[in-house]
């Protein structure tokens, strides 16, 4: 009978199928969980044919110990390596939990009545023996396997009590009472080993990819916090990023067009002209002619549109973006007019107060003060990086809520309330958003699953170190591999030799 040669196209081992035809044997190879849970199919596919792998290594190993032999698919099961795909990882990973939940629970249980050491101990052993359980393939053994479980144990306990001794950064707690997820690196700041250790893991191919996620999450969520600071209603948006930004703006134009509206009549009276008049004379003189003609140009269109009675509910809104908008543009280019700009704003926004009385008048300086705190945020969003993430770093929004770098000094002193708490937050969150690709869902529940206490006793120890200990026991320059590797062909892999 001929021998069939696979290899599958991510450069993984070559395997031999023994086979009537290439049809038969082909349909062996996308049949063996390794090659099935390469890239050619979908996440949850990959995901289950680790999980299978898992069950089969043990259930096959089992049949080893009792003096079977195993068939020619099922050696070829047990001849593959663990998957190295997230998705493939993970599943592998939920198998391994799966079978340790039950034996973990009754292992912490007695390992409690044993003394100090009692459930470290039991820990080592329940991981052990599950490791000399498993099925070996030509050139392992079952030491082996036991010295890589005890190896993941023990990672797993060092990262456990390195993780539950993070002293949190200033301001992160209050960042976790207000709901942003954190990493246990982000909770101890990313100058704190847990911090240094979650940024250095992120080339690894499982661990560095759940810790780029979960750091992040806490950006995202910090995003959905920073846009409930500054709305009207003080509530986040339902949806994230731009399209967040897009939902607070469309509260804005809710609460201006109730409490101004369209028929609503501003004139202007002393109080107002002399404000104006005011501005004029004190910025005039400070500003070059093509800056000075540009404000005084602005200042008499809203004072002849006011004075006139055609400063309505409708264009007042239009003049307010209209001088902010001239404000921002003139930041960077003479810091004297845009504090113009902004003074009018205010004598603008003072005018309309007066002009409304009653409750009203809170409810529009509420609206006003959270707007704008809402322009930096909203600026900060389409930042180069931002556009691209749908998420803003602490570092953009320092940039857009300072001005002119005269912000980080304000806070100093307690005068910018939203660049004192983004300087907070830069030192929690770091200033670069972690790239994630597709795939990245599918492990979270099994990574929250790992990460609970007790959930899964002495299993979760051996889920949380495993993969951070056994791609370097295997072979010290995987790491690297992965770092280049392709994806598998939509066929699941190529036939290259008949011999």
């Amino acid at each position: 009978m001929p021998v069939f040669e696979f290899q599958a196209s991510n450069g993984g081992p070559t395997v031999e199928i023994e086979a009537d035809s290439l049809a038969k044997a082909q349909d062996i190879f996308v049949k063996i969980p390794g090659v099935q849970g390469m890239r050619s199919s979908s996440p949850w596919e990959r995901l289950s044919s680790g999980f299978q792998q898992s069950w089969g290594d043990t259930a096959y190993g089992a049949k080893q110990l009792a003096g079977g032999d195993l068939d020619q698919e099922q050696q070829a099961l047990v001849d593959q390596p663990i998957p190295e795909d997230t998705a493939g990882l993970v599943g592998y990973m939920g198998g391994e939990l799966s079978q340790l939940a039950a034996p973990g629970g009754v292992a912490a249980k007695v390992g409690t009545k044993m003394g100090r050491y009692g459930p470290m101990l039991m820990d080592l052993l329940l991981n052990a023996g599950h490791g000399y359980t498993k099925a070996t393939s030509e050139g392992e053994s079952r030491m082996g396997n036991v010295a890589e479980n005890v190896a993941g144990t023990l990672a797993g306990r060092g990262a456990a009590r390195m993780i539950s001794g993070v002293q949190p950064a200033p301001g992160a707690m209050d960042m976790v009472k207000r709901g942003v997820r954190l990493s246990p690196g982000q909770v101890g700041g990313k100058w704190s080993v847990p911090g240094m250790l979650e940024q250095t893991a992120e080339v690894l191919p499982f661990g560095g990819t759940v810790s780029k996620n979960m750091r992040r999450t806490g950006i995202k969520d910090w995003n959905q916090d920073r846009l409930a600071s500054v709305s009207p209603d003080g509530l986040p948006p339902k949806k994230t990023g731009r399209d967040g930004i897009g939902e607070i703006s469309s509260k804005f134009n809710d609460a201006y067009k109730r409490l101004l509206p369209n028929d609503l009549v501003m004139q202007a009276d002393d109080q107002f002209t002399n404000s104006l008049t005011d501005i004029l004379e004190r910025y005039t003189p400070l500003l070059d002619p093509n800056l000075s003609r540009r404000l005084s140009g602005n200042l008499e269109k809203l004072w002849d549109m006011a004075s006139s009675g055609n400063l309505t509910g409708q264009n007042f809104k239009s003049q307010l973006k209209s001088l902010r908008k001239q404000a921002t543009q003139t930041a960077n280019i003479d810091h004297n007019v845009m504090a113009a700009f902004n003074e009018a704003v205010n004598a603008l926004q003072d005018l309309s107060y007066r002009n409304l009385g009653g409750d009203a008048v809170e409810q529009l300086k509420h609206v006003d003060s959270q707007y704008s705190r809402f322009a930096p945020v909203q600026e900060a969003m389409t930042r180069q990086g931002a556009l691209t993430e749908g998420l803003f770093t602490p570092t953009q929004l320092i940039s857009t809520a300072a001005g002119r770098g005269t912000g980080r000094r304000a806070a100093a002193r307690g005068q910018n309330r939203m660049v004192e708490e983004a300087i907070t937050a830069e030192g929690i969150l770091g200033n670069t958003i972690p790239a994630v690709g597709p795939g990245t869902g599918e492990k979270v529940g099994l990574l929250a699953s790992m990460l609970e206490p007790n959930l899964f006793a002495a299993g979760a120890t051996f889920g949380l170190g495993y993969p951070l200990i056994a791609p370097a026991m295997r072979n010290p320059n995987q790491i690297a591999d992965w770092l280049g590797r392709t994806q598998i062909s939509s066929q699941g892999g190529q036939a290259f030799t008949d011999r």
